[in-house]
Order: structure tokens, then sequence, then C-alpha cells
């Protein structure tokens, strides 16, 4: 599919809109863990915008998930104190474990959800946050990194 999507005619980018305003977001929230059912409470800006955006990428999993039968798994635990300790600037892990490689595990982003679901349905280019249409073939080296594979040389 890498190999398609490199010598795939990149398609023409189409912006989405650009006059969202912007709302103040809270200054604490909680982080509830779907794992083991405790509370951890963040203050920090950086980190409450990553808990607000977590069901989000939650749907976005849900949705590679019904276009692939890789085996893949998206762990929250950096968020959760008592699953893990505690992390200062906490992420999603990928856990990617293909057949005959060892497992890999890479922090990922919306934005890297949002890329590795375009292409593993086959898709030339990916829906961004704001509706807009661009396309995948620049992002290459990440979808690599995120299903562990090696850099194309």
């Amino acid at each position: 599919m890498l190999e398609s999507l490199e010598t795939a005619e990149e398609p023409e980018p189409i912006y989405g809109a650009m006059c969202y305003e912007m709302v103040a977001g809270p200054s604490v929230i909680e982080y509830i863990c779907p794992v083991c059912g405790e509370k951890t409470i963040y203050e920090d800006y950086g980190t409450i915008s990553l808990v607000q955006q977590l069901e989000t990428d939650r749907d976005l999993f849900a949705g590679i998930e019904a276009v692939t039968d890789l085996d893949l798994r998206l762990t929250e635990s950096q968020f959760c104190h008592y699953c893990s300790e505690a992390v200062d600037d906490p992420a999603l892990v990928l856990i990617v474990d293909l057949e005959d490689t060892e497992p890999c595990s890479t922090e990922v982003t919306g934005f890297d959800l949002r890329l590795l679901g375009a292409f593993l349905a086959g898709e030339t280019s990916y829906e961004s946050w704001d509706d807009g249409i661009m396309p995948l073939k620049p992002y290459l080296g990440r979808l690599r990194e995120m299903l562990g594979l090696p850099a194309d040389d």
C-alpha cells in the first residue's frame, strides 16, 4: 500500500474553513481512566487540550479498526497516574504488532490517526480537522514510522 501511495498522483489540496472563533478552555480537567476508572486531575493548558481531544481520537481509532485487520492497539495509559508513573507530557501510544516482527509503539496525535485511517482505507488524501482534503503523500515517512516499518531509502 505504501508503494502504491508513493507512485500515485498527488491530489490537489482542498482547504477547509478557517474562520473559527477561539473559545477559552477550562483551567482544570479530570481524566477518568477507561482501564482502572481512577481520576487524574490536569491543570496545564497543553494536557487539558489533549484530554479534551481524546474522545475524537478514540473515534478516529475506531474508524481505523473498521478498515484494517492489522493488530493495532491504542493506549492512553500515560494520562492515568495510577496505570503509569506521572508523565510530564502524556500522549496516546499506538502499538502495532505485525507478523514476524516485534511489536512497536509510537506516540501519536489525532493528526497521526487521521493520516493512518485514510491510508489504511486506501485513500490518497485525508480529511483535515477543518474539513479540508489534503494529500497523504508528504506523510509517507510518518506512516512508515507509525507502522514500525523501515524508512524508505
